[in-house]
């Protein structure tokens, strides 16, 4: 899913259970699939929605190989419901 609330385009890369059946074939299409359109639309920066405990996001990261002036992969965890 692509959305924009900020200047660049956001590109939710995740799947919802760790145990998703092909879940890293999945994110990447999706992935690819979202950066195609962006690039036919002239987008040339995008921010990523992803975690990296998610264990689909992080392997097809490594792949695309994010270059740029600069990025930052890090995750927030989840308050505790405590």
């Amino acid at each position: 899913m692509v959305y924009r609330d900020s200047d660049r385009p956001i590109v939710t890369a995740e799947t919802v259970l760790p145990h998703t059946a092909d879940g890293e074939r999945l994110v990447e299409g999706c992935v690819r699939r979202a950066l195609d359109v962006l690039a036919a639309r002239g987008v040339t920066d995008v921010e990523f929605d992803g975690h990296v405990s998610d264990p689909h996001f992080l392997p097809v990261w490594t792949r695309l190989r994010p270059t740029g002036r600069w990025f930052h992969l890090m995750e927030v965890p989840a308050a505790s419901s405590v």
